[in-house]
């Protein structure tokens, strides 16, 4: 009769508080556009009550802005002024974390007065990123403290050491 035999002799358990491997990052990402009038990268009183809205609290915060200008204008021009409107959302926001870009003229080509507003605007994009810990390790990481190493050097019940 073969008998099988199968014992865990030393267990070696490493928690470093410092490392992310007991952390899971939730993210969230919040889209909003706000126009402008034609030559203007002034904020308006209800585009600030609608920015107020965005929920910029998390553990990692990015703001994406992308300024745009309707096709009116030259290039340099229509660029610069996509680049202040970012600019200005982007400082009324007050993230650390920003990217501004400007696309310039936006690519439709209208002589639509109604269209071409929905051309000069800013599309921000809001990035949150929020830090859930393991719960075996407690909120501020490990339980045990930062940094500790566990041997367990156990056999079953019954057995004994060759």
């Amino acid at each position: 009769m073969k008998m099988f035999l199968i014992a865990l002799t030393s267990l070696v358990l490493f928690v470093n508080a410092n490392a992310n491997e007991f952390e899971e990052r939730v993210k969230s990402e919040q889209t909003m556009i706000i126009e402008f009038n034609n030559l203007s990268s002034t904020l308006e009183a209800n585009d600030k009550k609608k920015l107020d809205t965005l929920d910029t609290s998390g553990d990692e915060v990015e703001g994406i802005y992308v300024g745009k200008t309707d096709s009116r204008g030259n290039d340099m021009f229509n660029y610069l002024l996509g680049l202040e409107r970012a600019k200005t959302v982007a400082e009324y926001v007050g993230l650390d974390n920003n990217t501004i870009t400007s696309v310039g003229k936006d690519e439709t080509t209208t002589d639509d007065i109604n269209e071409m507003r929905r051309d000069r605007i800013v599309v921000i994009k809001i990035i949150t990123y929020k830090v859930i810990f393991n719960p075996v390790f407690g909120a501020n990481g490990p339980l045990m403290g930062p940094t500790h190493h566990i041997q367990y050097n156990t056999l079953p019940q019954g057995m004994n050491r060759m």
